[in-house]
């Protein structure tokens, strides 16, 4: 199995290769059945473990009701809206030179890589558009150049970091080296300038530590256990803790004016 996209939507075709493996599982009859495509809850990173997180809670402490529209909502990407936490990034550019429904004038971004996206060069044209326009990077290439502001990260040898596998084996990495010149961890950087916009929200003004134990750790006593263990361990679901296999949605049995499939 596939556990990332990256793999095959990072190419040319990329996006049309994905779609035709995701259509073949359906075509074969393995979608959420023994021996085929189970429905795995996904967990910390867009891991499919089946673990229970609060990231989301973390990530959305408001309700979309209670927000502007996001890019790519109703009619565009209704779809995306209803099974996505997300705005739909491929409107971005669009939005940006449109300024509608709303203007967007600023930007931070962390490993925001404009060649990523269909025409890329209108990405980059929407962009360098900006009023403001932050990049955070590893590497400065010819297009950060480009930004006016665009602080450099650590690695993963430089600072701490959560991974969780499919197998839910987790662990807490430690850096090798310190940051190297000015480089920064990326939660800091998050950290700092939440502080320095005032914003009220009472984790983020903990710090860094409260950010990763408190809103991205696990409902596992396991996880909560695992940074005291170097080397990792794996995290158990307890038996009350499972979740039900999602149930098959028909996808003919969804509003008409989707037309995901005309003539069904």
């Amino acid at each position: 199995m596939v556990n990332s996209a990256s793999v095959t939507v990072h190419h040319t075709n990329g996006v049309q290769n994905h779609r035709a493996i995701t259509a073949l599982i359906g075509l074969t009859g393995n979608f959420d059945r023994k021996g085929g495509n189970r429905v795995i809850p996904t967990s910390y990173y867009h891991r499919a473990t089946g673990l229970q997180t609060r990231e989301h809670e973390f990530k959305q402490p408001r309700p979309w009701e209670e927000m502007a529209p996001r890019i790519g909502q109703d009619p565009l990407f209704p779809v995306w809206c209803r099974m996505m936490d997300e705005a739909q990034a491929t409107m971005l550019p669009f939005q940006i030179q449109s300024k509608e429904p709303y203007p967007i004038r600023a930007i931070l971004g962390f490993g925001l890589n404009h060649r990523m996206w269909p025409a890329s060069d209108f990405m980059k044209e929407s962009l360098l558009k900006l009023d403001f326009f932050v990049d955070v990077e590893l590497f400065h290439d010819g297009f950060r150049k480009a930004c006016r502001h665009c602080p450099s990260a650590c690695s993963s040898f430089e600072r701490n970091e959560l991974t969780i596998y499919p197998s839910r084996y987790a662990i807490w990495t430690e850096p090798v080296i310190p940051p190297l010149g000015q480089s920064r961890p990326d939660v800091d950087i998050i950290v700092d300038l939440a502080h320095r916009l005032k914003l009220q929200d009472p984790l983020l003004s903990q710090g860094t530590k409260p950010v990763w134990t408190g809103s991205l750790s696990l409902q596992t006593s396991e996880l909560r256990t695992s940074r005291s263990i170097p080397r990792g361990r794996f995290c158990v679901i307890e038996q009350r803790r499972r979740t039900k296999n999602i149930e098959y949605r028909d996808f003919r049995r969804l509003p008409e004016r989707w037309n995901l499939c005309p003539g069904c």
